[in-house]
């Protein structure tokens, strides 16, 4: 986006990507809090905004997989996690018929999250087109969480583009109810499948390089590029 609002200086953006903390995922186990094994939990963890993060297309996804009888609803639980807009979230889950399902529940401390996204079934992320130039630093947990990842979102952001180096990870366009309904279907074929393991171990060595330490080595590495070049041109200046 720099790049294009400064095109004479684009060569020099460098992006240092948000990342993940390794270490908050050290010694962390699969969490649930509540949710028994045999009920299918979808979980979103974080913000939710009502405009560019709504989820009412993914709820009416939902709405269609139970009507089909694809998924039961007895044993199904989409969890939001602190999604700070609590009231709107209820009342988007109530406008399509899923206010029985719909948890919307407290925060908790950083490393209970974290192993509650390691205990998820599926983890949920919305980016509206407002935020194409945005990349929310969960998907890097998500992904290290090794779960597979329902991602309700503009086709053409910079999440989308981020998220397609990995496996395993299912799309639907946040405009588009049948396209969601559609991909959730077919993680919900492939759910605890032996190829959807595979894939997720798969992940865990493609996103180790966007640890929080990999990132800071990347950016040290980048200021003594800078540095250097500073020196060169003082020394040709003298």
């Amino acid at each position: 986006a720099y790049g294009q609002r400064y095109p004479a200086s684009a060569h020099k953006c460098k992006v240092i990507e948000n990342g993940y903390d390794e270490e908050a995922f050290e010694g962390a186990q699969p969490a649930r809090h509540g949710t028994s094994a045999d009920t299918l939990l979808m979980l979103h963890s974080g913000l939710i905004y009502p405009q560019d993060r709504n989820p009412s297309t993914f709820f009416q996804a939902v709405r269609g997989l139970i009507e089909s009888g694809a998924l039961d609803r007895e044993r199904l639980c989409i969890r939001f996690r602190a999604p700070h807009h609590d009231e709107e979230v209820r009342s988007f889950a109530v406008a399509h018929g899923l206010g029985d399902i719909v948890d919307v529940a407290p925060p908790l401390p950083y490393h209970q999250a974290i192993a509650e996204m390691m205990g998820a079934d599926l983890l949920l992320v919305f980016q509206g087109s407002y935020f194409n130039a945005q990349i929310p630093a969960k998907i890097y947990e998500y992904i290290r969480a090794q779960r597979p990842v329902m991602a309700v979102l503009d086709p053409l952001g910079d999440t989308a583009a981020q998220l397609r180096q990995f496996e395993g990870v299912y799309y639907g366009d946040i405009a588009d109810k049948d396209d969601i309904q559609k991909n959730l279907g077919c993680w919900l074929h492939e759910h605890s499948t032996s190829i959807q393991k595979k894939t997720n171990f798969q992940n865990l060595e493609t996103v180790k390089k966007f640890s929080r330490i990999s990132q800071a080595r990347l950016m040290g590495d980048l200021l003594l590029r800078v540095q250097c070049k500073y020196v060169d041109k003082t020394s040709q200046n003298n």
